[in-house]
């Protein structure tokens, strides 16, 4: 499992991401607080993300591919 922090800033931010992620097999969640949601979901991602920096939990270690397309939203 890899974790990276990411911040969606707008609704559209969250829109472009879910579809990024939806391209991707595996599994991967959104976490803040005691919220966890389905990153591939746009309705969770809005209500959960935009403008909050957030723990993005990928079931997989071989993400190179995925980390390239969202590197705008990760927060270093």
């Amino acid at each position: 499992m890899k974790n990276v922090t990411v911040k969606l800033n707008t609704t559209d931010d969250a829109l472009n991401f879910v579809r990024t992620v939806c391209r991707y097999p595996y599994r991967m969640n959104l976490r803040w607080d005691n919220y966890q949601i389905s990153a591939k979901s746009v309705l969770g991602v809005i209500g959960l993300s935009t403008g909050e920096c957030v723990d993005l939990c990928i079931d997989s270690m071989d993400t190179g591919s995925l980390m390239n397309d969202i590197s705008g939203y990760i927060v270093q």
